[in-house]
């Protein structure tokens, strides 16, 4: 942890730029803000990444004598009964390498899938769950007509911003844990409104560009509605600034587009369970993402000259003033932060949405319990069942939507 003067100066200065306001708890219901934040670090542990399997799954593994887990292997598919109920008896899978024998174990309640947003989609089309003209064209038996198995995948997208450092003590390590989330409004000052009413007057067309991502035009075109609505009315945050000491120099900010309106698809080439899926992002397959990504970098670049921020640097070190330049003093030209952005950009990794928990009519391929549509005894537990991204980074989302699930199993349900 930092106990210097640099996160502290980035959340007075982000305050001072925008008004967004200082929470002493991100986790407090309102995310609409800046504040210190909590890592997932295990202190009893060197000072690890507390994961999953070392929080829930360790401590426990040598005495849950009916676990097994089994690493270095590939599930192909789901086994159906051969009578029509659509009961999944079972799971298919090999070692990891493609050597050696199938195996196959059976179920006598539910199979649980949580094999993630790239992964899940992938093993139900495999196991004939999907568009029947996509698994036919394939050699695959359509078992359960969901064709939007695989589709309105969701992915955000980084831009990493730096200044040179003016010599100050960092005063420690890693990780940095100050955050902001601003919304629509602090990102874009005079300018929402008008940004705003864009957005409003754009969702018809961006719903037709993106309707092969979804069930159609009319379902995708009530999902924007309700993102814009969030967006807009309720204020969201659109996007994230992550304070990095160090990335990409010693001050750094990473830029996040957090509610991304762009969509993409998984769909699997073969039935071969090693052949990769052909997965289609479409990072910034709708120029609002682009038009929020670039602003808020250009927000950064005001930063660095916001003080106390602007104390602790020499000046702007990436993408610096002849990449993007400034030559009009308003912190460079819409277009040149739009270049930049669109040519240097990252993915987050935090793909979400392709197994949607959803109204079936809206493409939902999942109810409310995250029992697959028309499956008796299928459950999927991952990221896959999000129907879009969420203000907030993922895992500890995750983590409740497990227990959740977890308690649903148990009591029956």
């Amino acid at each position: 942890m930092y106990g210097g003067p640099q996160q502290k100066a980035f959340s007075q200065s982000i305050q001072t730029l925008t008004g967004i306001k200082k929470l002493p708890d991100i986790n407090g219901g309102d995310a609409n803000c800046v504040a210190f934040t909590p890592n997932s670090m295990n202190w009893h542990d060197q000072g690890h990444r507390s994961s999953a399997p070392a929080a829930y799954l360790t401590p426990v593994e040598s005495v849950r004598t009916n676990w097994l887990t089994l690493v270095n292997h590939q599930v192909g598919n789901l086994l159906w009964s051969t009578d029509g109920s659509k009961w999944a008896y079972g799971v298919q899978f090999k070692r990891a390498d493609n050597v050696g024998q199938d195996f196959q174990v059976y179920v006598r309640k539910e199979v649980i899938m949580a094999a993630g947003a790239i992964g899940t989609p992938a093993i139900l089309q495999r196991s004939g769950v999907g568009d029947p003209s996509h698994l036919s064209s394939l050699g695959i038996n359509t078992v359960i007509n969901l064709p939007t198995v695989g589709k309105n995948l969701q992915e955000q997208t980084m831009s990493a911003l730096g200044a040179r450092s003016n010599g100050f003590d960092p005063a420690g390590r890693g990780p940095s844990d100050v955050i902001a989330f601003p919304n629509l409004y602090e990102i874009f000052g005079t300018q929402a409104n008008a940004t705003a009413t864009t957005m409003l007057q754009s969702l018809d067309s961006w719903a037709d560009a993106m309707k092969a991502n979804a069930l159609s035009k009319s379902a995708l075109k009530t999902i924007y509605q309700s993102q814009a609505d969030v967006i807009i009315n309720k204020k969201a945050p659109v996007v994230e600034l992550f304070y990095d000491t160090g990335y990409p120099d010693m001050i750094g900010v990473l830029v996040w587009t957090l509610l991304p309106f762009s969509r993409g698809t998984v769909k699997i080439t073969s039935s071969d369970p090693f052949a990769k899926p052909y997965t289609t992002v479409n990072y910034f397959g709708i120029d609002m993402d682009l038009t929020i990504q670039s602003a808020s970098s250009k927000l950064v670049r005001k930063l660095f000259k916001t003080a106390p921020l602007s104390n602790l640097s020499s000046g702007e070190s990436i993408p610096g003033f002849s990449t993007v330049p400034d030559q009009n003093g308003n912190g460079g030209s819409d277009q040149s932060w739009k270049n930049w952005a669109k040519n240097t950009f990252s993915p987050v990794n935090h793909p979400i949405g392709t197994c949607a928990m959803m109204r079936r009519d809206l493409g939902g391929v999942v109810d409310g319990r995250l029992k697959l549509y028309d499956a008796q005894n299928v459950r999927i537990v991952d990221a896959s069942v999000m129907p879009t991204q969420i203000s907030a980074h993922l895992s500890s989302t995750l983590y409740g939507i497990a227990e959740k699930v977890a308690d649903m199993i148990k009591n029956g349900v």
